[in-house]
């Protein structure tokens, strides 16, 4: 399996809601960072929201907060409601880079 590569470029510096646009150079051939969606953070509320763009618009990706799941309801959805979606690797990076940042209390 290849490594898994995403970068997190903040879009504003203000006290709305934390914007990033979410880039990756896996999808190119000529491994150029492209956008594959943007990360809404909730500050205050401790959630987000992943919204596919770029790369992504149109494309059946694993959702990123199916990792935030516990094993067994990530498991069930994987198989049932998920099956035959693809980009695993990359939404469990998003979910685990979110939930850094979440917990850190830090939005570089």
């Amino acid at each position: 399996m290849s490594r898994v590569h995403i970068r997190f470029e903040r879009e504003a510096n203000d006290d709305a809601p934390v914007v990033y646009r979410v880039e990756t150079p896996d999808f190119s051939e000529a491994r150029e960072w492209q956008e594959i969606g943007r990360i809404e953070i909730d500050r205050l509320q401790k959630t987000y929201r992943f919204l596919a763009s770029g790369l992504w618009t149109g494309y059946k990706f694993i959702p990123p907060s199916i990792y935030g799941l516990d094993e067994a309801t990530r498991e069930r959805l994987l198989r049932e409601d998920y099956a035959g979606y693809e980009a695993g690797g990359w939404s469990a990076s998003i979910h685990r880079r979110v939930t850094q940042l979440l917990e850190e209390g830090r939005y570089p």
